[in-house]
């Protein structure tokens, strides 16, 4: 038997990539069905995945919704700038990507 997964997300982002894996499937006419259900209230959704009609689902992916502020999302793109950099420049220059500089005022 699996497991739970819990996921957190952005809800319009979650309705964005939903929205295309279910264009994606369309397009490609594939067995695959999946089912969304919202609980409006608490911000909580579950997503199962059917392989086909015939049997039930397989997988199920429990949704919690988590707002981000603008704030969150700027440090969290600053941080996955800053770590690329590392990885691409080494640890010797911190700043050594202009990308991952501070902005100067």
């Amino acid at each position: 038997m699996k497991q739970k997964q819990n996921l957190s997300v952005n809800l319009n982002g979650f309705y964005l990539a939903f929205k295309e894996s279910l264009v994606s499937c369309k397009t490609r006419e594939s067995a695959n069905v999946m089912v969304f259900t919202m609980n409006g209230t608490d911000g909580m959704g579950t997503l199962a995945c059917l392989e086909d009609l015939g049997h039930k689902h397989v997988e199920t992916l429990r949704i919690d919704f988590v707002p981000y502020t603008e704030r969150e999302i700027q440090e969290r793109v600053q941080l996955e700038y800053r770590e690329m950099a590392k990885t691409l420049y080494g640890e010797e220059e911190e700043y050594a990507a202009p990308f991952a500089a501070p902005r100067r005022r």
